[in-house]
């Protein structure tokens, strides 16, 4: 979320964001099951996994695993990595979600848990840098829990001494999900690589299905 290097150059919300990603942990203390998603084209199989230390079920991507973050500093907020199986390097891409809950370490949670997800959102993309050039936003109110999110694009970054320019555009996104003080963040970026670029495969279109599937455990 490695030290923050993952998303610390998108996803920095003072020490909330610490997105460094290495090594996998293990996916033993979730449950999960078969399921497919309807639609006119071919259908996407999915698991549908109960995270029981989230407190909530999601529909993962065919071969995605879900893990606890044992690795980094999350400020004692429960987070789980969310990957494909294949991508198992140190600078592997990953959607991460996390329980939010009140904290002295991480006073922006606090004024989220207070505010609409929506509102939520809006906080979340004034403290990003560099500046944001696309902003599209979004809501839901089900089939699973409420939520809101946002898919940014960021101001490329300059190209370092002797490097061609930057091709790829940097980008984030971000969902805050539930209500009253059972809310979760949903987020993920493109950058981090070992380059320090951002690179061309972006989990954002993943993030958000991801998002849209969080149940509570009935």
């Amino acid at each position: 979320m490695r030290t923050d290097h993952r998303l610390l150059a998108a996803l920095v919300v003072a020490t909330l964001m610490t997105p460094a990603l290495a090594g996998c942990g293990s996916s033993q203390d979730t449950k999960g099951e078969p399921e497919t998603t309807s639609s006119s084209a071919p259908a996407e199989r999915h698991t549908r996994q109960f995270i029981p230390e989230l407190g909530i079920y999601v529909a993962l991507p065919h071969d995605w695993v879900a893990f606890a973050d044992g690795v980094h500093d999350n400020k004692g907020l429960t987070t789980y990595q969310i990957r494909p199986k294949w991508e198992s390097t140190e600078f592997a891409q990953y959607v991460r979600i996390r329980k939010l809950a009140p904290s002295d370490d991480v006073p922006q949670v606090k004024g989220w848990l207070e505010s609409s997800n929506a509102d939520a959102v809006s906080d979340f993309v004034k403290t990003r840098k560099p500046k944001v050039t696309a902003d599209k936003r979004d809501s839901w109110d089900g089939p699973g829990l409420p939520g809101a999110s946002a898919s940014l694009e960021l101001e490329k970054p300059p190209p370092a001494e002797g490097k061609p320019p930057v091709s790829a555009t940097p980008k984030i996104y971000v969902a805050f999900i539930g209500q009253g003080d059972q809310r979760w963040q949903i987020a993920t970026s493109n950058t981090g690589g070992p380059t320090g670029e951002p690179s061309e495969q972006f989990f954002g279109p993943q993030a958000d299905a991801i998002a849209r599937s969080v149940q509570l455990l009935k």
